[in-house]
């Protein structure tokens, strides 16, 4: 098996070198300890997920101002 290294620019850690391979180990092993707290987890993400799509629904149905929509008009 070939390890990848990669040199990557993340906001303050500028060159910082990751050893994917065990990048990759360490997610399985994350993945594993998440599933035993995934009732939690679970719920958490539904409830966030709950409250961005209420907050994308509410951009979605929030009115225009004509003056916007003129200044659009005025592009096409």
């Amino acid at each position: 098996m070939c390890a990848w290294i990669a040199q990557v620019a993340v906001p303050g850690h500028q060159g910082d070198v990751l050893d994917l391979a065990s990048d990759k180990q360490q997610s399985d092993k994350d993945r594993n300890t998440s599933s035993q707290n995934s009732p939690k987890v679970q719920s958490k993400d539904r409830d966030m997920g709950a409250a961005l799509r209420s907050a994308y629904q509410k951009t979605v149905d929030e009115h225009v101002p004509d003056e916007m929509l003129d200044l659009l008009n005025k592009l096409a």
